[in-house]
């Protein structure tokens, strides 16, 4: 067997066939971050104020937190038109979690202890974070 038969990292050309074209489109910067901190001055969708409330009396600390901008089509992955996200983030001791409103629907909920775990209705979430 050759020295140089086993190539353990990318030649050039590998490389440059797997830069994106560039012709793709690019994402749009936020209208608002998270860190914008504008969520207190903006009135909160009431089922957003309704789980950080069901959060609390579960003996969660709550943040909500609010962004604007695109979202990847889900097939495409090219930008659609500019979205308001909340979020409702919990802790409680070393276990966090967070469920996400868009468009009227919740559209992530995840809890973490040891591992991440997603959902996929409110009320097993709420089930969960009891």
């Amino acid at each position: 067997m050759k020295d140089d038969a086993l190539m353990c990292f990318p030649t050039r050309v590998d490389w440059e066939m797997a830069k994106p074209p560039a012709d793709l489109e690019k994402f749009p910067a936020p209208l608002v971050t998270s860190n914008d901190g504008q969520e207190d001055a903006l009135v909160h969708p009431g089922p957003v104020d309704a789980l950080a409330e069901f959060a609390r009396t579960c003996g969660w600390e709550t943040k909500i937190t609010y962004a604007e901008g695109w979202v990847p089509h889900a097939k495409l992955g090219t930008p659609l038109g500019p979205k308001a996200l909340w979020a409702v983030r919990m802790r409680r001791g070393t276990v966090r979690a967070v469920a996400v409103r868009t468009d009227g629907t919740w559209t992530s909920l995840w809890k973490m202890a040891d591992t991440w775990q997603r959902f996929t209705t409110l009320g097993s979430f709420q089930e969960a974070i009891r």
